[in-house]
Protein backbone atom coordinates (compact mmCIF):
# COMPACT_ATOMS: atom_id res chain seq x y z
CA UNK A 1 0.00 0.00 0.00
CA UNK A 2 1.62 3.43 -0.98
CA UNK A 3 1.85 5.94 1.54
CA UNK A 4 -0.98 8.49 0.67
CA UNK A 5 -2.98 5.13 0.49
CA UNK A 6 -2.20 4.44 4.25
CA UNK A 7 -2.70 7.64 5.15
CA UNK A 8 -6.11 7.55 3.60
CA UNK A 9 -7.37 3.86 5.00
CA UNK A 10 -6.02 6.01 8.21
CA UNK A 11 -7.80 8.81 8.42
CA UNK A 12 -11.01 7.05 7.25
CA UNK A 13 -10.96 4.61 9.94
CA UNK A 14 -10.04 7.13 12.63
CA UNK A 15 -13.40 9.43 11.36
CA UNK A 16 -15.55 6.20 11.14
CA UNK A 17 -14.61 4.64 14.69
CA UNK A 18 -14.16 7.79 16.49
CA UNK A 19 -18.02 8.13 17.61
CA UNK A 20 -18.99 5.20 16.67
CA UNK A 21 -21.53 3.59 19.70
CA UNK A 22 -19.65 -0.01 18.22
CA UNK A 23 -16.53 0.84 19.73
CA UNK A 24 -16.55 2.61 22.75
CA UNK A 25 -13.42 0.36 24.19
CA UNK A 26 -11.54 0.48 21.18
CA UNK A 27 -8.51 -1.22 21.00
CA UNK A 28 -5.56 0.71 20.92
CA UNK A 29 -7.60 4.21 21.57
CA UNK A 30 -9.11 6.01 18.98
CA UNK A 31 -6.69 8.71 20.13
CA UNK A 32 -3.52 6.12 19.46
CA UNK A 33 -4.52 5.61 15.94
CA UNK A 34 -5.23 9.35 15.40
CA UNK A 35 -1.65 10.20 17.33
CA UNK A 36 -0.31 7.40 14.99
CA UNK A 37 -1.97 8.80 12.21
CA UNK A 38 -0.91 12.40 12.58
CA UNK A 39 3.05 11.62 13.38
CA UNK A 40 3.36 9.44 10.07
CA UNK A 41 1.56 12.26 7.92
CA UNK A 42 4.03 14.85 9.34
CA UNK A 43 6.93 12.79 8.90
CA UNK A 44 5.82 11.83 5.26
CA UNK A 45 5.65 15.53 4.44
CA UNK A 46 9.23 16.36 5.88
CA UNK A 47 10.77 13.61 3.89
CA UNK A 48 9.37 14.36 0.75
CA UNK A 49 10.27 18.11 1.73
CA UNK A 50 13.86 17.42 2.38
CA UNK A 51 14.53 13.85 0.39
CA UNK A 52 17.46 12.94 2.88
CA UNK A 53 17.75 9.17 4.20
CA UNK A 54 17.21 10.17 7.65
CA UNK A 55 13.87 11.64 6.86
CA UNK A 56 13.01 8.73 4.81
CA UNK A 57 14.20 6.00 7.52
CA UNK A 58 12.17 8.35 10.23
CA UNK A 59 9.00 8.05 8.31
CA UNK A 60 9.70 4.89 7.62
CA UNK A 61 9.23 4.01 11.10
CA UNK A 62 6.61 5.94 11.96
CA UNK A 63 4.37 4.10 8.85
CA UNK A 64 5.90 0.70 10.78
CA UNK A 65 3.65 2.31 13.94
CA UNK A 66 0.63 3.27 11.97
CA UNK A 67 0.53 -0.45 10.64
CA UNK A 68 0.95 -1.54 13.78
CA UNK A 69 -2.11 0.07 15.21
CA UNK A 70 -4.67 -0.39 12.34
CA UNK A 71 -3.62 -3.89 12.49
CA UNK A 72 -4.41 -4.36 16.40
CA UNK A 73 -7.64 -2.40 15.31
CA UNK A 74 -8.69 -4.53 12.57
CA UNK A 75 -8.64 -7.16 15.23
CA UNK A 76 -10.50 -5.60 17.62
CA UNK A 77 -13.48 -4.40 14.90
CA UNK A 78 -13.40 -8.51 13.93
CA UNK A 79 -13.96 -9.72 17.35
CA UNK A 80 -16.57 -6.89 18.64
CA UNK A 81 -18.37 -7.44 14.91
CA UNK A 82 -18.82 -11.36 16.10
CA UNK A 83 -19.93 -11.54 12.03
CA UNK A 84 -21.78 -8.57 11.78
CA UNK A 85 -21.45 -6.79 8.09
CA UNK A 86 -22.87 -3.88 9.77
CA UNK A 87 -20.71 -3.59 12.67
CA UNK A 88 -17.50 -4.20 10.01
CA UNK A 89 -18.44 -1.38 7.59
CA UNK A 90 -19.07 0.89 10.07
CA UNK A 91 -15.50 1.07 11.40
CA UNK A 92 -14.12 2.37 8.14
CA UNK A 93 -12.01 -0.83 7.15
CA UNK A 94 -12.33 -2.55 4.06
CA UNK A 95 -14.12 -5.99 3.89
CA UNK A 96 -12.20 -8.18 1.36
CA UNK A 97 -14.26 -10.72 -0.89
CA UNK A 98 -12.08 -13.64 0.40
CA UNK A 99 -12.98 -12.86 4.21
CA UNK A 100 -17.24 -12.90 2.60
CA UNK A 101 -17.08 -16.19 1.84
CA UNK A 102 -15.52 -17.23 5.17
CA UNK A 103 -18.30 -19.50 7.06
CA UNK A 104 -18.73 -18.82 10.86
CA UNK A 105 -16.51 -21.43 12.86
CA UNK A 106 -18.00 -25.38 13.21
CA UNK A 107 -18.36 -26.98 16.62
CA UNK A 108 -14.34 -28.63 17.25
CA UNK A 109 -14.55 -32.26 17.32
CA UNK A 110 -12.00 -35.12 17.93
CA UNK A 111 -11.21 -33.76 21.27
CA UNK A 112 -8.20 -35.59 22.70
CA UNK A 113 -6.00 -35.58 26.25
CA UNK A 114 -3.00 -37.79 26.62
CA UNK A 115 -0.61 -37.40 29.89
CA UNK A 116 2.42 -34.89 29.57
CA UNK A 117 6.25 -36.26 29.86
CA UNK A 118 6.37 -35.09 33.31
CA UNK A 119 4.04 -35.48 36.18
CA UNK A 120 1.18 -32.87 36.49
CA UNK A 121 1.09 -32.14 33.07
CA UNK A 122 -1.28 -32.83 30.48
CA UNK A 123 -1.95 -32.20 26.36
CA UNK A 124 -4.68 -31.06 24.95
CA UNK A 125 -5.10 -31.63 21.19
CA UNK A 126 -8.62 -30.96 19.11
CA UNK A 127 -9.38 -30.55 15.46
CA UNK A 128 -8.32 -27.92 13.50
CA UNK A 129 -10.71 -25.61 10.87
CA UNK A 130 -9.96 -23.97 7.52
CA UNK A 131 -9.82 -20.07 8.04
CA UNK A 132 -9.05 -19.91 11.56
CA UNK A 133 -6.62 -17.78 13.38
CA UNK A 134 -7.43 -18.79 16.98
CA UNK A 135 -8.82 -20.91 19.42
CA UNK A 136 -9.83 -21.13 23.05
CA UNK A 137 -10.10 -23.59 25.38
CA UNK A 138 -11.26 -24.49 29.48
CA UNK A 139 -11.45 -27.01 31.75
CA UNK A 140 -12.67 -27.45 34.81
CA UNK A 141 -12.64 -30.01 38.30
CA UNK A 142 -16.34 -28.83 39.67
CA UNK A 143 -19.75 -29.85 38.94
CA UNK A 144 -22.67 -28.83 40.75
CA UNK A 145 -25.20 -30.98 42.57
CA UNK A 146 -27.28 -31.53 39.36
CA UNK A 147 -24.33 -33.25 37.78
CA UNK A 148 -23.48 -30.12 35.16
CA UNK A 149 -20.07 -29.16 34.69
CA UNK A 150 -18.66 -25.85 36.64
CA UNK A 151 -17.02 -23.89 34.03
CA UNK A 152 -14.28 -20.83 35.67
CA UNK A 153 -14.23 -17.12 33.68
CA UNK A 154 -10.52 -18.51 32.65
CA UNK A 155 -9.95 -19.15 29.28
CA UNK A 156 -6.51 -19.90 27.34
CA UNK A 157 -6.04 -18.64 24.20
CA UNK A 158 -3.63 -20.91 21.66
CA UNK A 159 -2.85 -20.49 18.05
CA UNK A 160 -2.81 -24.30 17.54
CA UNK A 161 -5.46 -26.87 18.11
CA UNK A 162 -2.22 -29.36 18.76
CA UNK A 163 -0.47 -30.49 21.97
CA UNK A 164 -1.66 -27.67 24.13
CA UNK A 165 0.24 -27.96 27.63
CA UNK A 166 -2.29 -27.98 30.78
CA UNK A 167 0.15 -27.93 34.16
CA UNK A 168 -0.13 -28.17 36.78
CA UNK A 169 -3.09 -30.56 37.27
CA UNK A 170 -3.38 -33.06 40.25
CA UNK A 171 -3.10 -36.60 39.86
CA UNK A 172 -5.99 -38.85 40.14
CA UNK A 173 -8.15 -35.36 39.49
CA UNK A 174 -10.39 -36.05 37.05
CA UNK A 175 -10.92 -32.84 34.56
CA UNK A 176 -13.15 -32.12 32.15
CA UNK A 177 -12.07 -29.76 28.78
CA UNK A 178 -13.79 -28.30 25.98
CA UNK A 179 -12.97 -25.86 23.32
CA UNK A 180 -13.92 -23.41 20.38
CA UNK A 181 -12.62 -21.48 16.84
CA UNK A 182 -12.55 -18.17 16.33
CA UNK A 183 -12.29 -16.64 13.11
CA UNK A 184 -13.40 -13.36 10.95
CA UNK A 185 -17.03 -14.45 11.23
CA UNK A 186 -17.18 -14.60 14.64
CA UNK A 187 -16.52 -17.45 17.84
CA UNK A 188 -18.23 -20.85 17.46
CA UNK A 189 -19.90 -22.96 19.64
CA UNK A 190 -18.51 -24.17 22.29
CA UNK A 191 -17.08 -28.74 21.85
CA UNK A 192 -18.77 -31.10 23.74
CA UNK A 193 -16.44 -31.46 26.59
CA UNK A 194 -14.68 -34.64 27.58
CA UNK A 195 -13.71 -36.11 31.03
CA UNK A 196 -9.97 -37.18 31.28
CA UNK A 197 -8.29 -38.28 34.71
CA UNK A 198 -4.86 -36.52 35.25
CA UNK A 199 -2.04 -39.21 35.70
Amino acid sequence: MRDENLYALANTVYQRMKDNSFFVDAYPSIAELDGARSNFIEHLARARARKSPYDAAVKNESRKELKKVLKKLADFVNQTANGSLIILLSSGFEITRYRTRISSPKRIENLKVKDGRNAGQMVFTFQSQPNVRLYEYRYSTDMNESGEIVWSDEIHITTSSRNNLITPVVPGQVYFLCARAINTRGVGDWSNPITWMAR
